[in-house]
């Protein structure tokens, strides 16, 4: 019983301290691509213009070609030729990583309360029961329990409506601002989630279906590939996020050593909280990756006990994530929050 209380204990000692933290300046700004279009040669010319002024910018010792420039979009409409160009545009739209921190925290807290109120009075109050299971829409069954041999959806939601918002966090840290960007980023971020929630029922049949010598039938192998289309969709969502991200922090150095304008390379904590998170995020797959291993090589082998070590694992996870990432973004607004300079060290308190 101390394990499953033990999540809803750290989660409150974490929001406990977020909160007590008191982080300032962490109000952060957003922008969007607005592209303008003309009718007269006056834009093309304006953009020329602007090209060649920005032409050694960011150019070291202005050699190589210009790694800032205004891209030139044109296509014809009827008789008209239309030309222009993408601008960054400031949105009114702000966010505080601060406040979402601690929206992620308390969200997980009330999650793993409401899961640990259930397991305490399970089979106790079955008012209690059937109220829990409509909302977590969890199967009434005497055989299927929260933390059994039964996956659990309420785990997935949480994760849902957490990870998007811990994934806009690690995107401002690395300056991606852009909002319909994060929107979507943080909204595949959602949609991978649920699928480990797909993936676990999928598990769950293809455990059933293996019992019974059945482990090698049509209906056992149709189960699997199931599993392994589903598995490699997460992945390729999975990868998509973390190569956008990743693309991002190392644009930023780049161009840091390309400008040559006195910085060398940004905080290395930002580049160890991308790490951290990425490592952290792809270690959720392999409970399922040793579930189906271990039912494929032996369906009967710690059949009970397998969703139990599983919860351990997604909760031990779950609480060194935002454990960390609230640690972590704390430290880089507070007291880490240095660029190294050919001078020194700039800081920002």
């Amino acid at each position: 019983m101390l394990w499953i209380a033990a999540p809803a204990v750290c989660f409150l000692v974490l929001l406990i301290w977020l909160h007590a933290s008191s982080v300032q300046n962490a109000t952060f700004s957003t922008w969007t691509d607005s592209v303008v279009l003309a009718g007269n040669s006056s834009m093309s010319g304006n953009i020329t213009s602007v090209n060649t002024s920005l032409a050694g910018l960011c150019t070291r010792e202005g050699v190589g070609p210009p790694r800032l420039a205004l891209p030139l979009v044109g296509f014809s409409l009827n008789t008209t030729r239309l030309s222009g160009t993408v601008f960054c545009t400031r949105t009114s739209k702000t966010y505080d990583s601060y406040e979402l921190m601690q929206v992620v925290l308390l969200l997980s807290l009330i999650f793993q309360t409401v899961r640990l109120v259930r397991t305490v009075c399970w089979g106790v109050n079955e008012s209690t029961a059937h109220v829990y299971h409509m909302i977590f829409l969890l199967p009434e069954s005497s055989d299927v329990r929260l933390h059994g041999d039964c996956a659990d959806f309420s785990r997935w939601l949480e994760y849902t409506v957490t990870s998007p918002l811990q994934i806009i966090v690690i995107c401002g840290t690395v300056y991606m601002r852009n909002a319909p960007q994060l929107l979507l980023i943080s909204s595949l971020q959602g949609a991978l989630t649920l699928c480990g929630w797909t993936l676990e029922m999928l598990v769950c049949y293809l455990q059933i279906t293996a019992r019974g010598g059945r482990r090698m039938s049509a209906e056992f192998l149709g189960v699997l590939a199931k599993v392994v289309v589903v598995f490699a969709g997460a992945a390729y969502m999975h990868s998509v996020i973390w190569v956008v991200i990743f693309s991002a922090f190392h644009a930023h150095e780049a161009n840091m050593g390309a400008c040559d304008y006195g910085i060398q390379s940004l905080p290395p904590i930002i580049g160890n909280i991308v790490v951290v998170q990425c490592v952290c995020f792809s270690l959720f797959a392999v409970p399922l990756v040793l579930q189906t291993v271990a039912i494929v090589a032996n369906p009967e082998f710690c059949a009970d006990s397998m969703w139990d070590y599983a919860s351990l694992t997604y909760d031990t996870l779950s609480i060194i994530s935002k454990g960390l990432l609230a640690l972590m973004f704390v430290k880089l607004i507070t007291d880490n929050n240095c660029i190294d300079t050919y001078d020194g060290q700039a800081c920002l308190h």
